[in-house]
């Protein structure tokens, strides 16, 4: 038994209508429902199988009830069928329908001004002309079947199966775009007018030897693509890290091998079978093994003294002498300056009492004292020799 109301005579929306059918309305019964059917004896609208609602010529859903979201799940076919010549319009449409529990949602002969939302292989969409493009999720989109649909940007944007036959697509930036890779079969349909590309795939494949990615698209040459700046077709496959495998105007693809660079080190190579659909990865060249980021900390070299060097004694005994140093001993310039410090505490004239009449031998002294410790370091630091010289 096939439930029917007609909109708006009957009810006043869609959206109504639903409701109502459902159990959820208010108000009679519509006068096509038969009383005496055992099937509907009940207002709960949920125990018909079918239900078919038939938009009258003029009608425009009324704004209060946009967004239009249908849900297939409560009927086993559901149909919202226009006059003919697409008279009845509708705005905003969201259909979500489960075909493997048995359920159909079909819209045939409408206007939609707006964007329709397809969730689901239930769907169905018939001789419908559609002004902003159709969404089509991960569940799928059933079936498109006559309709013309336009869009500024995406014609139909794709994430889950679709059939898409004797339909055309106009004035979209791009005409059609695909997420993944997900069954699509177009026959007899035209992309027209596309801005920048006709149809664009985006996909992804693992970077391992042996990983393969089948595409599905069927596209044959009862399709015609129509583009008035940019690619007919255009694949981007992103694999792993590696720089992307874009293949443009190229359907069906074109078997042979791409290699991918990175542009520090390693190479991957991906070979399209003769089927020109399957991508393989056949070969991997691994970059060069990385070594520490971290940068290591510039020092500023440093020029080798007598502090960093011992040696044995040199020049002149008398100059070991004067210093208290042992002949024969290793010593450094640092030995040498704590040695002057030493003596020069004891022989310095300043340290002397009664510095007025301070003997002329004390005076000689401290100066063969002073003579010694540059004569050595002359020869142990000539850089600090010469900076002692000019001080």
């Amino acid at each position: 038994m096939v439930r029917e109301i007609k909109i708006p005579s009957e009810k006043p929306s869609v959206r109504e209508a639903l409701a109502y059918a459902f159990g959820r309305g208010k108000g009679k019964k519509s006068s096509v429902d038969n009383d005496d059917d055992d099937d509907s004896k009940e207002e709960d609208g949920s125990s018909d199988p079918d239900l078919r609602l038939r938009l009258e010529a003029d009608f425009d859903e009324p704004a209060e009830a946009w967004p239009l979201e249908i849900d297939g799940s409560s009927w086993r076919k559901l149909q919202i069928l226009g006059p003919g010549n697409r008279e009845a319009t509708l705005r905003d449409l969201s259909i979500t329908c489960d075909v493997t529990e048995g359920h159909e949602v079909l819209i045939r002969g409408v206007t939609i001004r707006g964007r329709v939302a397809l969730n689901g292989l239930g769907c169905r969409l018939q001789d419908c002309e559609v002004m902003h493009g159709i969404e089509v999720s991960g569940e799928g989109g059933g079936l498109i079947k006559s309709c013309d649909i336009r869009g500024r940007g995406i014609g139909i944007s794709i994430r889950g199966p679709l059939a898409l036959h004797d339909s055309k697509v106009t004035g979209c930036n791009i005409g059609i775009a695909i997420y993944g890779v997900v069954p699509v079969q177009l026959q007899r349909s035209s992309l027209e007018a596309c801005r920048a590309a006709g149809i664009v795939q985006h996909c992804q494949m693992q970077a391992n030897a042996g990983d393969w990615v089948e595409l599905a698209l069927e596209l044959d040459d009862s399709n015609s693509i129509e583009v008035l700046e940019g690619p007919s077709t255009d694949i981007r496959v992103e694999v792993g890290t590696y720089p992307p495998l874009n293949l443009t105007d190229e359907w069906p693809l074109t078997p042979g091998s791409h290699l991918l660079e990175k542009p520090r080190g390693g190479k991957i190579r991906i070979d399209i079978d003769d089927d020109a659909l399957t991508l393989s990865v056949t070969e991997i060249e691994a970059p060069p093994e990385k070594t520490s980021g971290r940068k290591k900390k510039w020092e500023r070299p440093q020029r080798a003294s007598g502090g960093d060097r011992e040696v044995k004694a040199v020049g002149p005994a008398w100059a070991h002498r004067e210093l208290g140093l042992t002949e024969g001993h290793l010593f450094s310039a640092q030995d040498v300056r704590a040695a002057y410090r030493r003596r020069a505490r004891e022989v310095h004239p300043d340290k002397q009492q009664r510095i007025s009449s301070v003997a002329p031998a004390v005076v000689d002294q401290f100066h063969n004292l002073t003579e010694a410790y540059e004569t050595l370091l002359q020869i142990l630091d000539p850089d600090a020799a010469c900076a002692s010289i000019s001080s």
